[in-house]
């Protein structure tokens, strides 16, 4: 429960905007509940600019679940004389609370605030900043990229979104929609290319792969494929070990991706490659496992028997037999 104050000065929208956008930066590291006690602080302290900033972090984070903030955000800005933004706020909590034992007090609260609004004053409070932030994110999300190599994309609308202070219970959509085209651009990309056992990504865009996946984690919505996200990210961790040459760490990171997705091609050759450096796997464990790796490729419609063979005739070059290397090799090259 947050002690009610009067009498306080007004005119701090400066304030607010700077407080909101070091909070929206610092959001990530923390949770709803430790913005909650920040703008209790603050609020009990009379700094009600920072209250309503550290409360906007508490809803940015958890949209549906913090509803404590909903309604502590509409006493602060009630007191910074905002009496719009009050009322809303005080909306949201009773749609969000309709059985909370502070209804009852929050609808008394919110009749006297809107005796406040005066005729004709602006009902809705979103900004120009806002509005067009969140038409640039539908943007976005319906053509892509998610994110680019920028920063920009969906999730640099949506950041831009959050440092404008926009909170409101329709972020929770936000966040399920963008970290699903996320995850979903991230599984395109990772895709062999047509001809190619593996995506044409050199270490950079392996590492935008990965903070596409840290987006996905930070955005935290229900009904994205955690093994999928925890897949892709150990398949682009493996590939960059394997760029460092670290062959023994790349190959367990690619186990580890095809233990979470068996369907992720990448990490079943890249598996395929590091067992070849692997001198203690047995000749014929690792033919088997070609074997297997190209059943997969031809599965999916992208068989590419040309690879199989090199990667065949290495293997058998490194056990020591080079004459059927050699010999697979010539078959290959003397093929029409």
């Amino acid at each position: 429960m947050i002690a009610q104050r009067r009498n306080v000065p007004r005119g701090l929208s400066l304030l607010v905007a700077l407080s909101m956008v070091f909070f929206a930066v610092t959001a990530s590291a923390q949770n709803a509940a430790q913005f909650i006690k920040v703008g209790n602080n603050a609020y009990n302290s009379g700094k009600y600019a920072e209250a309503v900033a550290a409360y906007i972090s508490a809803i940015q984070t958890e949209p549906l679940t913090a509803t404590k903030a909903y309604l502590n955000v509409a006493r602060a800005y009630n007191q910074l004389g905002q009496y719009a933004e009050s009322a809303q706020y005080y909306a949201w909590f009773g749609e969000l609370s309709p059985d909370s034992s502070d209804l009852q007090k929050a609808n008394a609260e919110l009749k006297r605030v809107k005796k406040k609004i005066k005729a004709g004053d602006p009902t809705n409070i979103l900004t120009p900043t806002q509005e067009s932030a969140i038409k640039s994110l539908e943007a976005a999300m319906k053509s892509g990229p998610f994110l680019d190599s920028h920063g920009g994309g969906a999730y640099g609308a949506y950041d831009i979104i959050l440092k404008t202070g926009y909170a409101t219970p329709k972020l929770a959509a936000m966040k399920v929609a963008l970290a699903a085209g996320l995850q979903k651009e991230a599984l395109a990309l990772v895709k062999p290319e047509l001809g190619q056992p593996t995506a044409s990504l050199d270490t950079d865009g392996w590492a935008l792969i990965r903070e596409r996946l840290a987006k996905v984690k930070e955005l935290d919505p229900a009904g994205v494929d955690a093994n999928a996200t925890e897949g892709v990210e150990a398949l682009a961790e493996g590939w960059t070990e394997y760029a460092k040459g670290n062959y023994a760490d790349a190959k367990k990171l690619f186990e580890h991706a095809i233990s979470l997705k068996p369907q992720l091609l990448a990490a079943q050759w890249g598996r395929a490659l590091t067992m070849i450096y692997d001198f203690n796997v047995e000749l014929d464990e690792m033919l088997a496992f070609i074997d297997e790796v190209e059943a997969l490729y031809k599965a999916d419609g992208s068989l590419i028997e040309t690879h199989f063979v090199v990667l065949r005739a290495i293997a058998l070059q490194n056990a020591g037999k080079k004459r059927e290397a050699a010999k697979l090799l010539n078959a290959l090259s003397s093929a029409p």
